[in-house]
């Protein structure tokens, strides 16, 4: 009897014990929400510079802020992240959409600073 209280008790222990930690790396990542934000945003800025000559003052606008916002994001991300090669010297627009449409941990940590800027939950 007192084996099987032991037992029962440790369980839940050991998995409050262990669950902290994949919280916490789960909270640095874009949810499924943000992820498809992020990569309607990148897809919106693509629509944008596609026909620059077109757009009225509300896209330019959108367009700056969108572009603001990314950089912010960027800045915020190589601060936290020195070592990752994501933002490095040769880093281009499409590498990020690719890293968010394979759920790159990397990409997936940029995401969720830039949907948390625009307020995306």
């Amino acid at each position: 009897m007192s084996k099987k209280i032991i037992t029962s008790s440790f369980i839940p222990l050991f998995l409050f014990c262990q669950s902290p930690q994949e919280s916490i790396n789960e909270q640095l990542l874009a949810s499924d929400k943000q992820r498809s934000w992020c990569i309607d945003q990148l897809d919106q800025g693509d629509r944008f510079l596609a026909n620059y000559r077109l757009m009225d003052s509300d896209d330019e606008k959108w367009l700056r802020e969108h572009f603001r916002d990314t950089a912010t994001a960027a800045e915020i991300y190589k601060n936290d992240h020195p070592d990752s090669p994501i933002f490095g010297d040769n880093a281009i627009y499409d590498d990020i959409q690719s890293g968010l449409l394979s759920n790159d941990n990397d990409y997936l940590r940029y995401c969720k600073i830039l949907a948390d800027i625009n307020d995306v939950d």
